[in-house]
């Protein structure tokens, strides 16, 4: 007994989007507005440093990141963040590395 047809699910490799945002953008914002609720929670401008400023990076990310590839902030902070040579392509052995790497001091 041959196996002639099987279901095959068309959106495996898509992305996963919540409001036009990554799952880690979310995080972002969240991490960001939960920062400005222990800082400003009992504040006078509580409401416009917990909800506005967390709504505005929602939206300064969601423009700034239209028509850019999948996973394009955690690229940008690595990049920023550490120092090194990032390669697409063929593989650097250890020795190549060790002279390409620039040390910031």
């Amino acid at each position: 007994m041959g196996l002639d047809r099987s279901v095959v699910h068309r959106n495996l490799d898509s992305k996963v989007k919540i409001a036009g945002m990554e799952l880690f953008d979310i995080i972002t914002v969240g991490a960001f507005a939960s920062t400005m609720n222990l800082i400003f929670g009992q504040t006078n401008m509580a409401g416009i440093m917990v909800f506005g400023l967390p709504a505005l990076l929602a939206f300064v990310i969601y423009l700034g990141k239209k028509g850019k590839p999948e996973r394009y902030l955690q690229d940008l902070i690595r990049f920023s963040v550490f120092p090194g040579v990032f390669c697409v392509g063929e593989e650097l052995s250890n020795e190549t590395r060790r002279r390409q790497v620039v040390v910031k001091s």
